[in-house]
């Protein structure tokens, strides 16, 4: 989890530096894209991956506040149609959530591809001068107002935190998650070969 968060600073700061160089090329709404497309894969793969019959796992001795896995994937789920909705200024979805809805796979599926459509279709729409347009969202007396790039940057990185839990989650119950070949691989670039 930390070297995402380390890794999503340093590539944000290139695209934001290689955006300086070049004004026209929208670098940063790009990478935010990337980044965004990556993630959701990664949590769609650990949802198909997780056993239906675990989607109510918790660890072992926590207490009932710690989420379950489908807990966890709703609330990210939840969190990211927010923001994008506040970051595109349309409508609230309808998100429906009941006790039924974190233990039912397919259902669960189906969050995430309603989420990731309206997020995706959202951020074909930004450009890097957009991502700082102040945006007003909201009805009295709950009016919020907030910088657009922001919604998708606290999207991306709440979301990699909570991929954290369910790659723990994962791994607890014997899985393999699905970004672990990628980071292997992007990893032994950086790691020096063992005598």
């Amino acid at each position: 989890m930390n070297l995402r968060i380390v890794a999503f600073t340093t590539l944000a700061t290139l695209a934001a530096s290689a955006h300086a160089q070049q004004p026209a090329n929208d670098a940063l709404s790009t990478y935010l894209r990337r980044s965004y497309a990556a993630l959701s894969k990664d949590l769609r793969a650990a949802v198909e991956l997780m056993p239906e019959q675990d989607f109510a796992f918790r660890p072992a001795g926590a207490v009932k506040e710690v989420r379950t896995f489908g807990e966890i994937v709703v609330h990210v789920a939840a969190a990211n149609a927010f923001s994008c909705e506040m970051g595109d200024g349309k409508p609230a979805s309808k998100l429906r959530v009941d006790s039924t809805l974190t233990v039912d796979k397919a259902r669960l599926l189906a969050l995430l591809n309603e989420t990731d459509s309206r997020c995706t279709a959202y951020l074909a729409t930004l450009t890097d001068t957009a991502l700082s347009q102040v945006i007003t969202t909201g009805s009295a007396p709950r009016v919020l107002q907030a910088v657009r790039g922001n919604s998708i940057i606290f999207a991306i990185v709440h979301a990699n935190e909570h991929y954290g839990n369910l790659v723990t989650y994962l791994r607890t119950k014997g899985l393999v998650p699905p970004a672990a070949a990628a980071q292997a691989g992007f990893l032994s670039l950086a790691t020096p070969a063992k005598p």
